[in-house]
């Protein structure tokens, strides 16, 4: 990866709507570079895919919550899965210390929330929660600044 591909993937990582002449005009390239590089950059697995941000509270998802969970061990990929299938998940990773696995979720409310720790707690692999609010977003971002 150069430069060139760097300053491609900041203006795609503000804006992934952004057109090929755009892109070009500011990298100081032609449009054919432009495709060719997105295009070498989807093929090497750099950009996975290029999706809208949505606005969870718009959508009347105004609480986040990060959650950590105990698994008995031999079925920690079988529980991450699981919950990973369930709509208000947005992360899950596997993770160091007192808990196995930790998530980011989304929901509309408390009652929301509450209803989704029970229904986890009925995994009989899922040996303990803690739940954590998100009182305010500082900077909340899925991919590191390029630089």
């Amino acid at each position: 990866m150069d430069d060139l591909d760097r300053s491609i993937l900041r203006i795609l990582s503000s804006d992934a709507q952004t057109n090929f002449k755009t892109i070009a005009e500011k990298c100081r390239t032609t449009v054919g570079t432009v495709h060719n590089r997105i295009k070498r950059l989807k093929e090497d697995g750099i950009i996975k895919r290029m999706i809208p941000e949505l606005d969870a509270k718009k959508l009347g998802y105004g609480i986040t919550a990060i959650i950590h969970f105990q698994i008995q061990g031999a079925h920690l990929q079988e529980v991450e899965q699981d919950l990973g299938r369930d709509p208000h998940v947005c992360s899950i990773y596997d993770v160091t210390g007192e808990y196995d696995a930790m998530m980011v979720a989304k929901f509309k409310d408390i009652e929301d929330l509450n209803g989704f720790v029970k229904r986890a707690l009925t995994n009989r692999f899922i040996t303990r929660t803690s739940t954590h609010l998100v009182l305010n977003v500082v900077k909340e971002s899925f991919h590191p600044r390029i630089t």
